[in-house]
Formats: structure tokens, sequence, C-alpha cells
């Protein structure tokens, strides 16, 4: 059944900084997203995606400090693009407006409409000689989001005619409240809160529960001296290419074939989306040493949800698997509400000189209960245990129209894990990327989001290159063909096994607020067939998508 909402009230304070000078009306985030994304796929938290963006667009950069990173992060600028814009202020001094932006080689008119929405121009005079508490008394920039819905229909989880267990304690409302006041490179402060449908709101402090079923906060400060950036609450981190600490901005495999495959180097960022199992839950921290050299450390320590087993030879608690749905509604899912507690430690130092970015990371991650799996034919390189170390180290550079990127991690005592890539623009119209990828079976990771096929940086190897040539500002072509290979068995497909996925994507925009293309994918993968004398048998299975998608604007007046 789908769920019907009948209230939706949303209060948008003072959304637009008082320093932008140029309307936001026109931008539709949705249609952005529809742009990047190219396939659904289940392993990909969308929501999260989707929430940061909405972050950035709520709280635009300054342009005269806005970063390489940063750019990257919005996945539509090509490296040739972000050189020159970084160039240009280099060389002509700070811009004076957004609309200067036009001024830039290389920033086409639609280039120039997507960035404006997300960047600022600051007014000099703003926040001299003013206290840190009255600029985030007096900001403009701030937000309350409040929704309230309900399924219509009764659902089986309410319903007194089936077992106790399985019954819902709280009731069929979903609530969502959100608010955040934030000023770019200056501070940022919110907090979110939900209930799902089935969930109690109660008072447990011994639970790690206060008030509704998840509540998250976040304060921040930016720019302070020596302090580039102190988050305390909840919050991500993205370093390197996210195969140790890897956040949301990692897309994946898109019709944006060439950008989305390099992750953003962009480090700490305040974390206000509902997913209840991505984030860190302490204090984060980005000190400068000088202009080229910094130093970041985080601090974590959380309750996470997890399945609790009794080990019946040791007398001990175990945790067969971790949860990630961050629904609590019956019995079983409140008892496995932050079972274990989970701490995180981590330092990176990292360098950047002009087109050099490297760093070296070492993350310790740290289980109040063991985890031990259930054994299966193919989770036998599974972490085990209560604790994970990961050291590695990454290296970003950038010649001409040529970037390189890449990381290489190691689970100490086990297994390694490196993937490096190109982006090129080889000629003005088009762009080409190419991507390496190996990584072992016993590599461990829980906070990464480094491009594979699988949900997790593990058991994999493969080749990835996409393209996109640009005809003129209507008419644009793009595509990717990604070969990968899994020595080890999988869930579903107890084999070592190769496959591959292709997409092509042929995009039409007449006018800004109308999109119009036409794309087809398909994807080869071997999976276990299902048979009657329980022998494991392979065989590969095609998945094809293709499609004509027209999305535009909805406005109303």
């Amino acid at each position: 059944m789908k769920s019907i909402t009948y209230v939706l009230v949303g209060l948008f304070i003072s959304a637009t900084a008082a320093a932008q000078d140029y309307p936001r009306k026109d931008l539709d985030l949705q249609r952005l997203v529809d742009e990047i994304l190219a396939v659904q796929d289940d392993d990909f938290n969308y929501q999260e995606l989707y929430e940061n963006l909405a972050q950035l667009l709520s709280n635009p950069v300054n342009l005269n400090l806005i970063t390489k990173e940063q750019l990257q992060a919005l996945y539509f600028l090509t490296d040739v693009q972000i050189q020159s814009l970084l160039a240009y202020r280099d060389e002509a001094g700070p811009f004076l407006s957004v609309y200067e932006l036009q001024s830039v080689p290389g920033i086409d008119r639609n280039s120039f409409i997507k960035l404006i929405p997300f960047v600022m121009v600051a007014d000099p005079s703003s926040g001299i000689n003013k206290s840190l508490w009255r600029r985030v008394v007096n900001e403009k920039n701030n937000y309350l989001v409040f929704q309230f819905d309900r399924t219509l229909e009764e659902k089986k989880g309410y319903k007194e005619s089936i077992p106790l267990t399985s019954q819902y304690a709280g009731s069929p409302n979903r609530i969502y409240t959100r608010f955040r006041t934030s000023r770019a490179g200056d501070f940022s402060f919110g907090f979110t809160m939900e209930k799902d449908a089935g969930e109690q709101i109660r008072w447990a402090p011994s639970e790690q529960q206060f008030g509704p079923d998840f509540l998250s906060f976040h304060a921040q400060v930016l720019n302070k001296g020596k302090i580039k950036n102190l988050i305390v609450g909840d919050y991500q981190a993205q370093f390197g290419q996210g195969l140790i600490l890897g956040s949301a901005f990692g897309i994946g495999k898109s019709a944006e074939a060439v950008t989305t495959i390099r992750r953003p180097n962009i480090g700490f960022m305040p974390y206000s989306s509902l997913y209840e199992a991505g984030y860190f839950r302490g204090a984060a921290l980005t000190y400068s040493i000088n202009k080229q050299l910094f130093i970041h450390a985080l601090f974590s320590y959380r309750g996470r949800d997890g399945n609790l087993d009794k080990d019946s030879t040791a007398d001990q608690s175990l945790i067969s698997s971790l949860s990630y749905t961050g629904l609590h509604r019956t019995i079983s899912e409140i008892q496995n509400r932050n079972i274990l507690n989970e701490s995180n430690m981590a330092a990176v130092i990292s360098y950047k000189q002009k087109a050099l970015d490297v760093g070296i990371i070492i993350h310790h991650t740290e289980f109040s209960i063991p985890v031990l799996r259930v054994p299966t034919v193919y989770n036998q390189f599974y972490f085990q245990g209560s604790q994970n170390t990961n050291m590695g180290a990454y290296l970003n550079y950038s010649y001409k129209n040529i970037a390189f990127f890449s990381e290489l991690a190691h689970t100490l005592d086990q297994g390694f894990a490196i993937t490096a890539g190109l982006i090129s623009n080889l000629t003005a119209r088009l762009d080409m990327s190419l991507l390496l990828r190996k990584f072992n079976r016993d590599y461990q990771s829980f906070y990464s989001n480094a491009l594979s096929e699988s949900s997790t940086p593990q058991n994999e190897q493969g080749v990835y290159w996409g393209w996109k040539y640009t005809f003129n500002k209507k008419y644009s072509f793009s595509g990717y063909v990604d070969l990968f290979h899994f020595p080890w068995l999988r869930y579903r497909s107890y084999v070592p096994s190769s496959g591959n996925e292709w997409l092509l994507r042929f995009n039409y925009k007449p006018t800004r607020s109308i999109l119009i293309f036409v794309q087809a994918f398909e994807e080869t993968k071997v999976i276990n067939l299902a048979t009657e004398d329980n022998l494991y048998q392979t065989a590969p299975v095609l998945k094809e998508i293709t499609g004509l998608t027209l999305t535009t604007p909805f406005h109303h007046q």
C-alpha cells in the first residue's frame, strides 16, 4: 500500500541569504538530481544524497572562499571549468557578484544557471565587530520544516489479531521536524527529529531515547583562526576517495558518467539526514598548521542496532549482525535498538599545494559487544570481532586538463583496497573518465562510499570507463561501461564470478526548464538458481532498462 500524505506543513523562514543578489526560484533540486543519477539502485541512499544537496542549496558557499573540493561535490562542473574558475579568482581578485561568473572562461550559461544557487558573494562589512551569538540570532538564512503523514488504510502491524510480538508499539502517524540556521563560512546550528509509523515517543535515557525515536543535533563553527572547522553533535566525514571515510556524496555510477566517479575531499560536514546508521556522533575538528598543512580529527560514540545472540559455549553476548533499517516498532526491533555501543576515532593529516592534494588517514572502530556472524558459505571474510583499524593514504593531482585521484587503504592484519582514476577534458566538447579498483575479500570498512558494484568495497576488481560529449547547449550524449569481477563467493552467488554494466543516455534540453532524455541500461551478473536438489547452481542474469523521460519544474502560482 502506498502511504497517503494528508497533512503537510512546511514553514520556510527567510530561507535566502541576505547577501544573495539574484533569484533562486528557478532551480529545481529534484530535476538536478534526475540529471545526475541514471538508474535506481536499491543499495544507494537517495534520500541522504538529496539531503546533502539541499544543505548546500540552503547554505550557499562564499564564492571567494569556495574550494576545489566543494565545487567537485556539486558534480555538474568539469575539471576544466573548476580550474578556470579558481584561476580567474587568483588573477582577477575576489568576485564582486555571482554574475561575474559569466566572465569566467569555460563557464557556459547552463553551468552558470546550475551553479549560482549554490554560491554567494558576501557583503564585506557583514559580521565585522559582531559576536558569534549575535550573528546567530540575527541570521536570516534559517528554516523550520514540519511534516505529518499517515496511511489511511489499516496496516497488519496494528491489528490485535496478529501475535503480540509482531504488533507495532506506537501509533501509525509519522512525524518529522527539522530546523537549521547557518551562515556560509561562519556557523551552522540545527536539529532533526523523526518518529516513524509504528514507533513510540517516549523518554528513556537508559535506552538513549529522548522523545522521538530519532533525534539528531549539530553545532558547527568555521574559520575561527587556526580552527577551520569544528562540529559538535552529528556529522559526516569525507576524505580521499572514500575507502576509509566516506559520506553520502558518493553517487556511484550514473548518467553524469565522468564527474561522479571521483569523491570530493571535502572533510567534515553537519548531518541532518533521516538515515539512522551512516553518521558519527561526537566531535570533529579541522586545525590549520599553515596554509598548506591541516590536521583533522574525530571522536564518535553512539548506540547501534544489532541482533543479539548468546554464545552457549562461552556464556557471552554476541551480535550476529548489525541493523540498518532504523525502525523500532515491534518488541524485537525495540529490544535490538542501541543494543551495542560503537566508538570511532580517526585522524587525517592533509597537505594541499596548488594542484597537489595528499593525505594520510587512520581510523579505529570498536564495538562494546563482539560481532560474530552466523556462518554461511559466502560470509567467511566478513568482519568478525570487536575492533577494526584501517590505515591509508590518498593522492590527488591536476595537470592542465587531466585530474588524477587515488587512495590506498589497509585493514590491519587483513586485506588491502585501492582505487585510482583519471578525468580528462580531451576537447572542449568531449570529457572522459577511467577508474581502476581492487578490493581484497578481507578488507573491512564501515564508513566507505568508494565506487564499487557491491554496497561495500570488498571482494571486487573492476575497470570503469565513462564519457560525455556535448554537441551544443541543447544536445549531449553520455555513457559508461563497467567490467567487474568477484574473486570470492557473494550473497546469492556461491561461485567466483564476473559481470558487466553499461549505460547510454542522450539528452535534449530545448529550454532552461525542460530536459528530455532517452537512455538504455544493461547489467549482467551471476546469481544462484533455485533448484530442488539443494545443489548450488548459478547462471548469469540480465537486467535491462530503457525509456524516455521528460523532466520539468512545477511552479505554483
